[in-house]
C-alpha cells in the first residue's frame, strides 16, 4: 500500500518459517481462527486469519498500546479485516459474550486469561479499536455529531468566537483517546471540534494510565507550565497525602502563571468513590484556587448513565464520553453546567 514499514522478511519471518514450528490446534489463536471459519465461511484464511492474530495478541493485555496498535497499522495497510464487524459478525456484548461460553475451554493451558468474559472483552477491544483504526468511529467521527447536537449547536458561536489561548490537560486514561472503552474520550473530542470551529485554540494533553497527582507533578508538570497554558484541565487520582500535596502545589503553580485551573468534582472514578476523600480534595483544591466544575449530579442524572461503564467496571463507553465532552465543551466557554439532552 506504500505505507512506511519497519518488518524485515528476513529477520522477522524467515527464522519462523525455517523453525518448522508444530503448533498446537488449541492454541487461542487457533481455537478463534477455527471459530470465525464456521461462522464466514466465505472469507479466504488471511482474512480471518488477521483477525485471529489480533485476539491472540489482544489477550496479552500488556501489548495493548505498542504491538496490537502496530498490528492494527500493518493489517490495514494490507487491506486485510481487522474486526468482526466485517466479517458481517455482530459486535454486541451480549453475543461477544455468547461467544466466549463458546470458545470457554476449548484452548489449552495458556499465560492470557481465557474465560467467557476474558474472551468477551478481548472481542469488544478488537471491535472498537478496529472501527477507531478505520476511522469509523473515532474522534472526528464523535466531533462531527456532536457539532449537530441540539445540546451543542447553539454554543458553536461562542466556539467561533472564541480569543486564541493554550488549553493544558493532565489527565489519566479517562481522559486518553487510545483507550479500549470508547472511540475516543470526551478531552479529544472536544480538541476535534475546536479544530473544526475554532483552530486558534492550542491543545495539549500530558497523559499516563492510572495517573495520580504525584507522578503528574514529577512526570509532566514543568513541561506543561513551560507551555504557559491558559487554561489547565486536572484528571488525577489521589490515594495518598502526598498526592494531595503534590495536587495543591500544581494548581496553586498554575494558577500563579496566570493560568485558569479547573477539576471537575467526580468522574466516576473508582478510585474516587469515598465522600470523605473527595470532601477533602474539593476543599484543598478551592484553597489552592482550582475551580470545582461539578458534573456528578448531572452524570447520576443522565438517562443513559446505565450504560456508562464498560465491560472492566473501571473505564468509561461512548455514552459517558458524549456527556462529559458537552460539560467540557461548557466549562471551556464558561457557560453555565447543565444536565444534557442526550
Amino acid at each position: 500500500m506504500g505505507a512506511p514499514s519497519q518488518f524485515d522478511p528476513g529477520k522477522d519471518l524467515a527464522p519462523l518459517l525455517e523453525a518448522k514450528l508444530t503448533l498446537s490446534p488449541r492454541l487461542p489463536v487457533n481455537v478463534f481462527n477455527r471459530y470465525l471459519h464456521e461462522q464466514a465461511p466465505r472469507f479466504r484464511d488471511e482474512e480471518i486469519r488477521s483477525i485471529s492474530n489480533l485476539y491472540q495478541t489482544v489477550l496479552e493485555v500488556e501489548r495493548d498500546g505498542d504491538r496490537l496498535q502496530e498490528l492494527y497499522s500493518f493489517y490495514i495497510a494490507l487491506g486485510l479485516p481487522v474486526y468482526i464487524g466485517q466479517l458481517g459478525l455482530s459486535g454486541s456484548d451480549s453475543d461477544l459474550l455468547a461467544t466466549g461460553h463458546l470458545l470457554e475451554g476449548r484452548a489449552c493451558t495458556s499465560p492470557v486469561g481465557l474465560s467467557a468474559a476474558e474472551w468477551q472483552i478481548a472481542g469488544r477491544k478488537i471491535w472498537n479499536w478496529g472501527e477507531k483504526n478505520l476511522h469509523i468511529r473515532d474522534a472526528q467521527v464523535l466531533a462531527s455529531e456532536l457539532l449537530t447536537d441540539p445540546d451543542v449547536q447553539p454554543l458553536v458561536p461562542k466556539m467561533k468566537s472564541l480569543r486564541p489561548q493554550r488549553i493544558a490537560i493532565i489527565g489519566h486514561s479517562f481522559t486518553m483517546d487510545l483507550h479500549w472503552s470508547s472511540p475516543s474520550a470526551f478531552v479529544p473530542i472536544v480538541t476535534a471540534m475546536f479544530s473544526r470551529e475554532n483552530p486558534s485554540l492550542q491543545f495539549r494533553q500530558f497523559q499516563g494510565g492510572g495517573l495520580t497527582s504525584s507522578r503528574a507533578r514529577k512526570n509532566f508538570y514543568d513541561d506543561a507550565i513551560a507551555w504557559h497554558p491558559d487554561l489547565v484541565l486536572l484528571v488525577l487520582i489521589n490515594r495518598t497525602d502526598q498526592d494531595l500535596a503534590d495536587l495543591r502545589a500544581m494548581g496553586g503553580g498554575f494558577k500563579a502563571s496566570g493560568a485558569r485551573v479547573i477539576s471537575f468534582d467526580d468522574v466516576h472514578d473508582p478510585d474516587s468513590t469515598d465522600p470523605e476523600k473527595l470532601k477533602r480534595e474539593w476543599q484543598m483544591e478551592r484553597e489552592a484556587g482550582i475551580e470545582v466544575a461539578k458534573v456528578s449530579a448531572l452524570l447520576a442524572a443522565a438517562a443513559d448513565r446505565d450504560r456508562f461503564s464498560c465491560l472492566d467496571h473501571i473505564h468509561m463507553t461512548e455514552p459517558y464520553h458524549r456527556q462529559m465532552a458537552k460539560q467540557w465543551l461548557k466549562v471551556i466557554l464558561g457557560v453555565p453546567l447543565t444536565p444534557a439532552s442526550k
